[in-house]
């Protein structure tokens, strides 16, 4: 969230802020360790994030315990499937090249990977429809739906930015339900329709979904009568900044002088600045004269994303693009 007219500011702290976080020194300290974008202002979300931090630090203390094993296979496969999904999509697009052929700097490999997160609430009665598959539209629009929530954390743009590597679905069920004799709610019912959220999430482009099935401990969420499904999409970080940054429209002009209108004066000059690049640059000034080691060195990497949008002498915008040595933004005729 921020005031439209402070725009400018907001995606400059963000892509300063992200860049630190996952490429520079910050990233470096906590290797490994993903970044999730989240809406801060969603109680739902906050509720959920909370439901599986209590999980996590109760399978630190009690692990093997059975109220807080997977309901299908167990711990492990959790964690091995991420890191396999993470060690397949790696590449050199998530690597930061400086754009000077003089002594660059860097390169900046990714240091933690870049997720964005969101979570619905289904009910009994959706999800035995789901798992029936009465309705595959249905599965698409929702599919959509979600896609929406993730990537509008990075763009309001639709369709900008594209799928990413992966996607997590964590289906959370709370105890009550599977242990009410009224209900249709079972292990294999939530599977099924977790499986077709997944379809229709494939079906919108998402390569390769990944199924997880909680029960929520007894005693945590007993206010609680719907499944909540939280989903998780692992992207591309040079991706979400190029996206993000692009909000502001970089090459647009701002005017800061121009000559009194007035019959005396028949100069008409008007003094002109790409107001972003000046925001920015001045980010990586901050960095360098920090005096702060870590942060100076993270200035160079600044720098480094500055340059990708404005070189040269007059700022004009280069071919290319953050993430890998040689990305451009249009082909080039041989």
């Amino acid at each position: 969230e921020h005031i439209p007219s402070q725009i400018q500011e907001y995606r400059a702290n963000f892509a300063t802020t992200l860049l630190r976080t996952a490429w520079g020194k910050a990233g470096e300290r906590l290797h490994g360790i993903p970044i999730t974008i989240v809406d801060r202002f969603d109680r739902s979300l906050m509720k959920t994030r909370r439901f599986k931090a209590t999980i996590a630090v109760l399978r630190h203390l009690f692990l093997g315990h059975p109220q807080i094993e997977l309901l299908q296979g167990d711990i492990s496969d959790e964690r091995i499937a991420q890191r396999r999904e993470e060690n397949i999509t790696a590449s050199d697009y998530m690597t930061i090249f400086d754009t000077v052929k003089n002594k660059p700097k860097g390169p900046w490999p990714q240091q933690r990977r870049l997720r964005m997160s969101t979570s619905i609430s289904i009910s009994s009665a959706k999800i035995l429809s789901l798992a029936k598959g009465d309705d595959p539209i249905q599965a698409i629009d929702d599919a959509e739906q979600i896609i929406e929530k993730l990537r509008g954390l990075a763009t309001s743009q639709d369709g900008a930015l594209p799928a990413g590597g992966f996607i997590v679905i964590d289906a959370i069920i709370p105890s009550k339900l599977l242990e009410d004799s009224n209900s249709n709610v079972t292990n294999n019912t939530v599977a099924r329709a977790a499986e077709t959220i997944a379809q229709g999430l494939s079906a919108k482009g998402i390569e390769k979904p990944l199924v997880n099935l909680y029960q929520l401990p007894k005693g945590l969420g007993e206010d609680l009568d719907q499944v909540v499904v939280h989903i998780t999409e692992d992207q591309v970080g040079t991706n979400v900044l190029i996206v993000s940054t692009e909000e502001v429209e970089t090459h647009s002009k701002r005017t800061i002088m121009q000559n009194p209108n007035l019959k005396s004066i028949q100069d008409t000059t008007i003094s002109t600045v790409f107001a972003f690049g000046r925001l920015l640059g001045s980010m990586v000034s901050a960095h360098k004269e920090s005096g702060y080691i870590p942060c100076e060195q993270d200035g160079d990497l600044v720098h480094a994303f500055h340059r990708h949008f404005y070189g040269g002498r007059y700022g004009n915008r280069p071919n290319l693009l953050p993430g890998g040595s040689d990305r451009v933004r249009n082909k080039t005729d041989n």
